[in-house]
């Protein structure tokens, strides 16, 4: 009962938000059963604030859901139908710790990997990811436009951008993007309490 007090009051925090504070994470975590994956892809992504924030019409927005189970979320923010003719787009990961058969945390093992090990491209060419202030812990690598973050230690986000913007415009709108989608899930995960 005073998880459901603490997210309906949560909820009233998140809407008196400006759209481009930084969402700080609330200080009760979430347990493993309380970390869920969203129906689909629109309660986590506002189209509204994406036309914003990447100059682009509302309407042209498109969200494909590839794959949705209980512990997984694969989808796609396209900007029109040729994602790969035209360069424009974000392919988005939601993840919990029961999605693999990895024993302890995969969320928080799957930040430290990409700091600590890195990641391999197709060509073999190894990275590694710097640490990101986002969500309970991020990293990021701007080469491969991949940016990821856990929430609560049961909860991975992770988007790869195939966009034409900077190193630098890419990180800022990736900061932006994460920002409102931790604020969207907490207002998911508000609204399905009741």
């Amino acid at each position: 009962m005073i998880r459901i007090i603490f997210y309906l009051l949560f909820i009233v925090s998140i809407a008196s938000c400006d759209r481009y504070e930084k969402f700080q994470l609330p200080e009760v975590k979430l347990t493993e059963s309380e970390c869920i994956i969203p129906s689909g892809i629109r309660d986590v992504v506002d189209t509204h604030f994406i036309s914003e924030i990447f100059g682009v019409e509302e309407n042209s927005i498109i969200l494909k859901q590839t794959d949705r189970r209980n512990s997984r979320l694969f989808s796609f923010i396209l900007w029109d139908e040729s994602i790969y003719e035209n360069n424009k787009g974000i392919y988005l990961e939601l993840r919990t710790n029961r999605d693999n058969d990895f024993e302890g945390n995969f969320t928080k093992e799957f930040i430290r990997v990409l700091k600590e090990v890195g990641e391999t491209d197709l060509n073999g060419n190894k990275s590694l990811y710097t640490s990101w202030d986002m969500g309970s812990d991020g990293a990021y690598n701007v080469n491969s436009g991949t940016y990821a973050w856990q929430i609560h230690d049961c909860l991975l986000f992770k988007m790869t951008f195939n966009t034409s913007h900077t190193k630098k415009e890419q990180l800022h709108l990736a900061t932006l993007l994460a920002h409102n989608m931790n604020k969207s899930y907490f207002s998911y995960l508000s609204l399905s309490v009741h």
